[in-house]
């Protein structure tokens, strides 16, 4: 189970034409999330960075309380640097631009569910990539 918040409807459709494979559950506010996650633990959580009520960083800030090795992905249609390292703090598999790539996000949800013949293509994508620096 997949567990996906993010407070643009669109957005939400977006992902769950491009995860049609997988069994997902969408939120519109980090909330309502978090309240899910009580009930039933996903193998994976997509945050939209911003949401109102609770934030993706807030709605990360918590899941992190109890759930410490859960693979959290974290979307924004904002400039990802401005909070890359508070989303690092709180261990995000990766952090993805809105609109999203579809093959490399989908791909990042593979490896996050620990495909490794996803793990490698992406690596091999981000060696190709002009801010890799081999480490």
């Amino acid at each position: 189970m997949i567990y996906i918040a993010d407070d643009t409807p669109v957005n939400l459709e977006l992902y769950k034409s491009v995860l049609d494979n997988f069994e997902i559950k969408t939120f519109l506010n980090g909330t309502d999330l978090l309240k899910a996650i009580d009930e039933k633990t996903p193998k994976l959580i997509i945050l939209d960075y911003n949401m109102p009520e609770l934030s993706g960083i807030e709605t990360l800030k918590e899941i992190r309380k109890t759930l410490k090795g859960i693979p959290v992905i974290m979307c924004s249609a904002e400039n990802i640097n401005d909070f890359r390292e508070d989303a690092q703090k709180y261990n995000v598999i990766d952090i993805i631009n809105i609109p999203i790539r579809t093959s490399d996000f989908l791909d990042t949800v593979k490896v996050a569910l620990g495909d490794m013949d996803s793990f490698e293509k992406l690596a091999k994508l981000t060696k190709k990539l002009p801010f890799y620096n081999g480490k």
